[in-house]
């Protein structure tokens, strides 16, 4: 589980790492287009000269007039909740002894270990033939 972890935590640095080289080069390219832009409309303006607006006065702005404060509410005296009848104390039932648990059988003993039977002797190894993807086996 500890390299499937390390394997997920490398796939998604690598994706953001990626992400933030994609967002610098776009923005790089953006901020250079725009170099580009003004430096385009500077040239034209040169060549035609347009007669400049006059700057019309910007008009005062009234000042808002404060908004009165609201007239607090009278609080109204709330009406108090009847008191609630106290239920009768209910009288407790008498506890039972608890019977006492039954003593627990004893362990049954554990039976003898079995002799182990000898181990045979492993037949020797069959030959194999030559399979091309072996040489893939052998190379891990």
């Amino acid at each position: 589980h500890k390299e499937q972890a390390a394997m997920a935590r490398r796939r998604l640095l690598a994706v953001l790492m990626l992400l933030v080289v994609v967002v610098a080069a776009s923005t790089f390219h953006q901020a250079a287009a725009a170099g580009r832009g003004l430096a385009a409309v500077e040239k034209f303006a040169d060549l035609e000269p347009k007669p400049k607006p006059k700057p019309e006065p910007m008009p005062k702005q009234m000042p808002k007039p404060e908004p009165k404060p609201m007239p607090k509410p009278e609080p109204k005296p709330e009406p108090k909740p009847k008191p609630m009848p106290k239920p009768e104390p209910k009288p407790e039932p008498k506890h039972k002894p608890m019977p006492k648990p039954e003593p627990k059988p004893e362990p049954m003993p554990k039976p003898e270990p079995k002799p182990k039977p000898d181990p045979k002797p492993e037949p020797p190894p069959k030959h194999k033939p030559f399979v091309r993807d072996s040489l893939f086996y052998l190379c891990i």
